[in-house]
């Protein structure tokens, strides 16, 4: 099993997967439970297949991301994405010394309007490491917190900033 994935067909989606090789699914099967080993307990929620070769791959949507979603959307009737309204490119140590996302976009009255500028290389979000977009896309969707820190590369330099979601 292999978490925190993303599927090919959703390259840039919010949602974090979880990725299992051997899991048979038939047509139809998306949006079924799947059982952790005792079958007492849901793990998650079959999304898609995927066939490489011989080898066949399912992905689920955690329980914990559905549960989330769903207690949302029960308490307030909509479930609302937090997200800082910047578009990215991946950077790796191949293209440069600073790692990261590199800021490319970054939408008119977005959060990010009023904290970063194009060409900022985020480097973490809480501290933790972003490598990926789709890394900063799951540290939004988890971070219960409306004060949030990131650490970027501006001219160079290292700085972190707050940012409120």
């Amino acid at each position: 099993m292999e978490n925190n994935v993303s599927i090919p067909q959703y390259t840039g989606s919010i949602l974090s997967f979880t990725k299992i090789k051997g899991f048979k699914i038939k047509q139809g099967d998306s949006g079924m439970p799947v059982f952790d080993s005792s079958r007492k307990k849901i793990i998650g929620i079959v999304v898609a297949k995927e066939q490489k070769g011989n080898e066949l791959f399912t992905y689920i949507f955690p329980a914990d991301q559905v549960k989330k979603i769903i207690t949302s959307l029960l308490k307030s009737g909509n479930y609302q994405h937090k997200a800082l309204g910047i578009q990215g490119k991946e950077l790796t140590y191949k293209d440069t010394y600073y790692p990261g996302v590199l800021v490319t976009e970054i939408a008119p009255e977005s959060v990010a309007s009023k904290i970063l500028v194009k060409g900022d290389i985020i480097r973490k979000f809480n501290g933790e490491t972003i490598t990926t977009l789709h890394d900063l896309s799951i540290s939004l969707f988890e971070t219960t917190l409306d004060q949030n820190s990131l650490t970027l590369i501006r001219d160079s330099e290292e700085m972190i900033v707050q940012v409120n979601l």
